[in-house]
């Protein structure tokens, strides 16, 4: 097979995963419905590691772990767009006090738990996702992050959500 034949029916591989990737995300916008009236939380540990088990079961061994790692950005990426529709509607208490906290402070300086399920690679990728740059990380017994970011910008407030929520975030 010519290389130009190859590269035709990568084409069509690449056409057929934004597709499916645009349907799993409309898909994903009625989970973060659905989720709205009754209160679910977005993040479920168990449900994410039976798709990667399951999924990855489903591909050769040679591959699996990289398949595995972009089911696992596609997870991400998914709860990223839930805590964004969902954000809207946000009315939590402790939550609300660390926003109050980090009001007009130039640098947001944060705490995590890489206990629950998270381990740091997994924080650095969330935070990537939102396109919010990190000055300075620390551990020291906990995970210090400072964050140059406006407490302002949604982006960043749904962000330190989701850190609330999926990593025991503090200030």
């Amino acid at each position: 097979m010519e290389i130009d034949n190859i590269r035709e029916e990568i084409d069509i591989v690449d056409r057929n995963i934004r597709d499916s990737f645009v349907r799993r995300m409309e898909l994903i916008g009625q989970i973060a419905e659905c989720k709205k009236g009754s209160h679910d939380s977005v993040y479920k540990y168990d449900r994410e590691r039976a798709i990667l088990e399951k999924q990855g079961g489903e591909v050769d061994e040679t591959i699996r772990g990289d398949y595995q790692s972009i089911v696992k950005k596609v997870i991400q990426i998914s709860r990223k767009y839930q805590y964004q529709y969902l954000y809207s509607d946000i009315n939590d208490e402790g939550f609300n006090s660390i926003l109050t906290a980090l009001e007009g402070r130039d640098k947001l300086i944060i705490r995590v738990d890489t206990h629950k399920h998270l381990d740091i690679f997994d924080i650095l990728s969330i935070i990537s996702l939102y396109g919010v740059s990190i000055s300075e990380i620390r551990m020291d017994g906990e995970c210090i992050i400072t964050l140059e970011s406006d407490i302002q910008d949604e982006r960043t407030r749904v962000l330190l959500y989701q850190l609330y929520e999926e990593a025991e975030l503090r200030i």
